[in-house]
């Protein structure tokens, strides 16, 4: 009986990256769709191959550099070689079909080749794009064509794609489709760690929460645009609150150099607090009245669903951004968040004056909405997931 999914990938387990927390939000629906999943990701550390697999939410989890005692380590962006191994283990007859979380693409065209001569369907998740970060010149090459071939090539030769935004699913029309932005189980521990107001104790002051890595040059979420706007909109005396998770002040200077004055000038209200683990970071964000983020529209952010905001609206946390990827189709503008149409400087300072003139009661309340309502629960998405996994095509 075909009853297991092996869900493989680069996403560091067990919730260290983003894309982990996608990856065990996915396995959780197909769990409760009905199958068996085996994750095959990667650890902070490789465990001993002979104590593993490790059990993470519930699922059986491998590190796929090394899943196996008597298995070599392997470089798995190269070779499906432990992928094999792990198919093995499972037993082929038992495999409903290999889903490969935004594989790099030579490793995914091989474990492509692997599953049509074992008839194992192959799923080709593929929810990032990635553009030019940083002066990495050899790294950014590879990255963007293997993301452009990933998301072409591969995705006619799998024949099932799962992406993330209705974007992608239109560039596909001729192939099995299931748009899942995010889901996320709000039962599991990472999302238990009561408010933190350590940062934001004795003021009622307006609170944002930015947390996560902005990409290299901050290019990614425009960070330096939100500090500027806040600059414009608060001034010296207007009271706020604004926590940067995941950086330090010099870690954003050495990024922006040009705002050294604007950090003394808001200094007590800005407050960078450095890295921190997940959990400590939930406890900053349920505090906050904003997640706060912004994004230029381009090919990146119309391929992606931002994390942040699956995980703010997990948390009960309303979200201040604009207008990008499929946001616009669960972000209403003035109730559950603050939608800018753009990440423009007017917009932004527009946003933010609205932002500050609500009340606390109506932060309060909006808050309050965003709890009732998460459309990214588990249980929400799987009815989609059975009829896409009952459409799965064989590769080519």
């Amino acid at each position: 009986m075909r009853d297991t999914v092996l869900y493989v990938g680069g996403f560091g387990l067990p919730d260290r990256t983003a894309s982990a927390l996608r990856a065990l939000g996915n396995a959780a629906v197909l769990r409760a769709a009905g199958y068996r999943v085996v994750v095959a990701g990667k650890f902070a550390q490789i465990p001993d191959p002979a104590s593993q697999p490790l059990r993470v939410q519930g699922f059986d989890c491998h590190d796929i550099r090394e899943p196996l005692a008597g298995t070599p380590r392997r470089d798995y962006t190269l070779t499906p070689a432990n992928i094999e191994a792990l198919l093995a283990l499972v037993g082929p007859e038992r495999v409903v079909a290999v889903m490969a979380y935004n594989f790099p693409g030579f490793g995914l065209a091989r474990l492509i080749r692997v599953a049509h001569r074992l008839g194992i369907p192959v799923i080709n998740e593929s929810t990032e794009w990635y553009g030019w970060e940083g002066f990495r010149p050899v790294t950014n090459v590879r990255r963007i064509l293997e993301s452009r071939w990933r998301n072409n090539g591969l995705v006619r030769e799998a024949g099932n794609l799962v992406c993330a935004t209705r974007w992608s699913q239109a560039r596909h029309p001729g192939v099995n489709a299931l748009v899942l932005p995010f889901a996320l189980d709000p039962g599991w521990d990472c999302w238990q760690t009561p408010p933190n107001e350590d940062w934001c104790a004795g003021t009622d002051a307006l609170r944002f929460v930015y947390s996560g890595s902005p990409g290299l040059g901050m290019h990614k979420d425009r960070l330096p645009l939100i500090v500027q706007a806040l600059d414009r909109v608060a001034g010296d005396s207007r009271d706020y609150r604004f926590a940067v998770v995941g950086m330090s002040a010099q870690d954003y200077l050495r990024s922006v150099p040009a705002h050294a004055a604007i950090l003394r000038r808001h200094a007590g209200r800005l407050r960078f607090l450095g890295r921190r683990p997940h959990r400590d970071a939930v406890g900053v964000l349920r505090a906050a009245d904003f997640s706060i983020f912004v994004r230029e529209r381009n090919r990146v952010s119309e391929v992606g669903f931002p994390t942040k905001y699956a995980e703010a609206v997990t948390c009960g946390v309303p979200v201040f951004t604009n207008r990008s990827s499929d946001i616009g189709d669960y972000l209403r503008d003035g109730d559950n968040g603050i939608l800018l149409p753009d990440c423009g400087a007017d917009a932004l300072a527009q946003g933010l004056q609205r932002a500050f003139d609500l009340s606390r009661a109506e932060r309060a309340a909006m808050k309050a909405r965003v709890a009732a309502d998460n459309p990214f629960a588990v249980q929400a998405w799987v009815p989609r997931m059975r009829a896409f996994m009952q459409n799965l095509r064989m590769p080519r």
